[in-house]
C-alpha cells in the first residue's frame, strides 16, 4: 500500500462513559502509585495483558477498552466496575450522562450501577415511584440486579440486630411501609435524654 493510500487511524471515539473511564483509571493508577509498567505486569498476571502503551492509549483517549479489559482493570486495581465507570465523589454535585438522552443525578446513577433502583431522576419526568406498576418493576429489578439478596433479609436484619443490642430498644418489622420490602423500626421504650448546649 503506498503512502498516499494510507490513512491515519482514527482517536477513539469516547461517549461520556468512556472519557469518565479514561478519567477515573488515570487517578486511580495514581492514587495507588503504580507506573504503567507495573499495571501492565498485573494485567498479564492475571492473564488479561494491556501492553504499556495500551495504557497509555487509554490514559490519553485514543483507544477503547472493552468489557474484558474492563474486568481485568476493576481486579487489579481492586474496584467495583462501577468505580471505573462513574464520576468519582468528588462530582458528586453534576448530574451524570448516562447516554447521550440520559442524565441522572450522581447519586442516582450510582446506585442504579449498584442494583438498587433504575436510573431515574428523583422528582422528574422519568420518576417511576408514583407509576401504579412501580412496585412490582422495583421488586423485578432488584430481583434481577441483586441475585444474592435474601427475599426476606429484613426478618434476618432484625435478628442479628436484636442479639447485640442491649437496653431501652426494641425491634419491629413493619411491612405495611411504602416500600414494598418493609422496613425496620426501632423506637426506644424511654424518651431520649435531651442534648446539652
Amino acid at each position: 500500500m503506498t503512502d498516499d493510500k494510507r490513512r491515519p487511524r482514527p482517536a477513539a471515539q469516547y461517549g461520556p462513559t468512556g472519557e469518565t473511564l479514561r478519567l477515573n483509571l488515570k487517578r486511580l493508577r495514581e492514587r495507588e502509585r503504580l507506573t504503567y509498567v507495573e499495571l501492565s505486569n498485573r494485567l498479564s498476571a492475571i492473564g488479561r495483558p494491556i501492553p504499556v502503551l495500551g495504557l497509555r492509549r487509554i490514559e490519553r483517549g485514543e483507544r477503547r477498552v472493552d468489557v474484558d479489559d474492563l474486568m481485568a482493570l476493576c481486579e487489579v486495581l481492586d474496584v467495583s466496575p462501577a468505580a471505573l465507570l462513574l464520576p468519582p465523589a468528588e462530582d458528586a454535585d453534576q448530574p451524570v450522562q448516562l447516554t447521550p438522552s440520559k442524565s441522572v443525578p450522581w447519586q442516582a446513577a450510582w446506585r442504579w450501577a449498584h442494583g438498587e433502583q433504575p436510573a431515574f431522576t428523583p422528582g422528574g419526568d422519568d420518576d417511576p415511584r408514583g407509576d401504579r406498576d412501580w412496585p412490582e418493576r422495583r421488586r423485578r429489578f432488584l430481583q434481577e440486579n441483586q441475585p444474592y439478596r435474601d427475599a426476606d433479609h429484613l426478618r434476618e436484619i432484625a435478628r442479628y440486630i436484636a442479639a447485640r443490642i442491649d437496653g431501652p430498644w426494641h425491634l419491629e418489622l413493619d411491612s405495611t411501609s411504602a416500600d414494598e420490602r418493609g422496613a425496620l423500626v426501632m423506637p426506644m421504650r424511654e424518651p431520649p435524654l435531651p442534648l446539652e448546649a
